[in-house]
């Protein structure tokens, strides 16, 4: 592998992933439905799993794959919860381009939630083409190869505990 630095350290991740968890609940303290949490495989697992077990609310997960292909979408893997009425929010690691996301806040949509909301740990607005904002997020970023805590480099390294950038 070709030389790399740290991006973010484990205990900066995870200030953020608090930081995250703080504001969903302050945002939805008096609501007595369970929250329908939504995990976009693979890359978000490890955020998904340090945040949801930060919230305080009742909460519903559930996990979805999109493919992507020249800016297509299809569903891999489709939600199997009831969402009709109840707030629903998409957990994912990093925010790029967003035409996954995209297509996955439409489908969520159609099937008629009370909202839908956006929590990504790492936004990256330099890439986005869409009109797609994040609800939440806890760092912004220019357009940077990040990978560690999730975010693979050809498959490989999504369980190193820090986020790692490679040298130039």
């Amino acid at each position: 592998m070709k030389q790399t630095i740290v991006f973010l350290k484990e205990e900066d991740i995870q200030k953020l992933v608090r930081g995250l968890a703080q504001q969903i609940n302050h945002d939805y303290k008096s609501e007595k439905e369970p929250l329908c949490l939504v995990c976009l495989l693979k890359g978000s697992l490890f955020f998904f799993s340090d945040l949801v077990r930060q919230l305080e609310n009742s909460i519903l997960i559930d996990f979805v794959s999109i493919a992507s292909s020249n800016g297509n979408c299809a569903l891999a893997k489709d939600i199997n919860m009831a969402i009709k009425g109840r707030h629903v929010l998409i957990v994912k690691e990093i925010l790029n381009e967003g035409n996954r996301l995209l297509f996955l806040k439409k489908r969520i949509e159609a099937g008629y939630p009370k909202s839908v909301k956006i929590v990504t740990l790492i936004d990256k607005p330099s890439q986005r083409k869409l009109t797609l904002h994040p609800d939440y997020f806890g760092l912004s970023t220019e357009d940077r190869y990040i990978f560690g805590y999730g975010l693979d480099h050809q498959e490989q390294y999504r369980q190193l505990r820090d986020m790692y950038l490679f040298a130039q």
